[in-house]
């Protein structure tokens, strides 16, 4: 049902970070020609969408946007530890902060107590129409379920897939979210519970994912059917999410929960001393080594895909990847000698930041000498097992 439509307003352009409203992204979607953010505050759900011509007048607004914003020594300052999508968010999401807010609704977050309550949570559409640099927003009310049915999900090979391996399936409304500090910010769909016990919800990825996460599903189920998730140090997919009333289609997995921790590229290098820093280092490498001798190719090497507990040590927490910009050329991407070169750009990164910022050659040298060593260890090992020893 559509509703009146917004009166046009000028597209603004805050210094870094903008200004939006306290959200949560539920996902965000970005083709050819059409960008889609689905995202939860002021008690709604609202799903932004923009297409066709108005995308491309968005894409070169944005485009200029971000030039003149990396000019600015302070906005670099604060948006360096920000992707371009979160930034992307934040600057739509601010624009469009004064038309959600007269949209909101009344009842508290409290309310949301499962995964069933958060995906019905109520919905609101809100197209993005662009014209000489103005934007309106033209609200409309989807049908029940909207949401639901563009949750992104994965379609297993078989309908008892998960159960040959000991994984239940679990409805949503048996999935707990934890107690709401009553705060303006909506729930977090991250740390849930099932039957008391602490999980961390792993979605299925909005764009392309499926291939991804079936490839990560039957990585980390080939490691717990031979009991060695500690040894490989990677999370232990306890159950997944069903999608529905099929036992064959999932929103997501169930995995291990690490309590205060983080991924190893939202840690500050500086502020960790160097000592803890090569034994990171040296974790990777002993971590991929006993993955390329299990079969198993990594395909993620990038700090992105490496979780660091609260004991300081490394866990492999995404293997559903197969592209690392900045880490493994495209050419080695999906391989093991892409591994390896991942893994020892990364020792160089860990090895080489000290606490003035300045490279630190002899461990840098000295990290890409070690995978040089291991890359010829691996090198020999593959030579005996194809000659038969």
């Amino acid at each position: 049902m559509a509703q009146a439509a917004q009166r046009p307003s000028a597209l603004t352009f805050p210094a870094l970070p903008p200004a939006p409203p306290a959200y949560t992204l539920d996902y965000h979607v970005y083709g050819h020609n059409i960008f889609v953010l689905a995202t939860m505050c002021y008690g709604k759900r609202f799903i932004l969408y923009v297409a066709g011509v108005d995308l491309r007048e968005l894409s070169d607004i944005w485009l200029n946007f971000m030039k003149n914003l990396m000019n600015t020594r302070a906005a670099v300052e604060e948006g360096r530890n920000m992707s371009h999508a979160t930034l992307l968010d934040m600057w739509l999401l601010s624009n469009a902060k004064a038309t959600m807010q007269g949209m909101a609704s009344t009842a508290p977050w409290s309310r949301i107590l499962t995964m069933e309550d958060w995906l019905n949570v109520d919905t609101v559409l809100l197209q993005m129409r662009i014209s000489r640099g103005e934007m309106s927003l033209v609200p409309s009310t989807p049908s029940a379920g909207f949401f639901r049915a563009r949750m992104p999900r994965l379609v297993l090979p078989f309908s008892d897939f998960l159960a040959r391996s000991g994984v239940m399936l679990v409805h949503p409304s048996l999935i707990f979210l934890p107690p709401h500090d009553l705060s303006d910010r909506p729930p977090r769909l991250t740390k849930v519970f099932v039957c008391g016990l602490p999980r961390y919800f792993k979605p299925v990825p909005a764009k392309h994912g499926s291939e991804g996460m079936m490839r990560e599903l039957e990585i980390l189920l080939h490691i717990q059917r031979a009991s060695a998730s500690n040894m490989f140090r990677v999370p232990i997919v306890h159950e997944a999410v069903r999608a529905g009333e099929d036992d064959g289609q999932i929103y997501g997995l169930l995995l291990t929960y690490f309590p205060r921790s983080r991924t190893l590229a939202r840690v500050r290098l500086q502020e960790r001393p160097m000592a803890l820093r090569l034994h990171w280092a040296t974790q990777l490498r002993e971590m991929v080594l006993k993955l390329h001798t299990a079969g198993i190719i990594w395909g993620s090497p990038q700090p992105e895909s490496v979780l660091v507990d609260e004991t300081n040590n490394l866990w492999i927490i995404e293997f559903g990847r197969t592209h690392a910009p900045r880490w493994v050329d495209r050419s080695k991407e999906g391989t093991y000698e892409g591994d390896l070169q991942g893994v020892a750009q990364m020792c160089n990164w860990l090895s080489g930041v000290l606490n003035d910022n300045t490279p630190h050659t002899d461990a840098a040298d000295a990290g890409a000498q070690i995978l040089a060593t291991d890359y010829e260890i691996m090198t020999w090992k593959n030579q005996l097992a194809a000659s038969g020893h």
